[in-house]
């Protein structure tokens, strides 16, 4: 569910998605789960705000410079799967693009902020479309 969480922040170009965004719940049976995620937004819609990422993707910063190596080289550091990862890249990737392409037209209509909802989405549907042909 992290590796999840990580890949979706990535994908919407969330750049200030950082540690303390993420918290453990204990339960009353002493079992550890995450937290309900929050702040989770497209921060590169916004000019004024950094392109680089709160936190790297093996040792880069810089989302735009994020080639598969650095996705298993964080995989080796975190003790991760890395064949899962990018299966999970993949799949997620898919999910988003096919998510934004159902429900455009409803937030277009809902905000009546066309322009804002095909920014936005332009910026997401590129990002994972660069980023998933770099695993083909």
């Amino acid at each position: 569910m992290l590796a999840a969480a990580m890949i979706f922040n990535f994908f919407i170009c969330n750049m200030d998605a950082h540690g303390k965004n993420f918290s453990l719940l204990h339960t009353d049976e002493s079992q550890l789960g995450l937290a309900p995620f929050y702040d989770m937004l497209c921060t590169r819609f916004y000019p004024s705000l950094t392109a680089k990422m709160a936190m790297k993707v093996g040792s880069q910063y810089e989302a735009n410079r994020i080639l598969p190596r650095h996705w298993e080289q964080l995989c080796e550091d975190i003790h991760y799967s890395y064949p899962a990862l990018k299966q999970l890249i993949k799949k997620q990737g898919e999910s988003i693009i096919t998510a934004i392409e159902g429900n455009k037209q409803f937030y277009i209509e809902m905000t009546h902020h066309a322009h804002i909802i095909n920014n936005i989405t332009k910026i997401i549907t590129n990002n994972i479309i660069q980023t998933l042909k770099q695993f083909d």
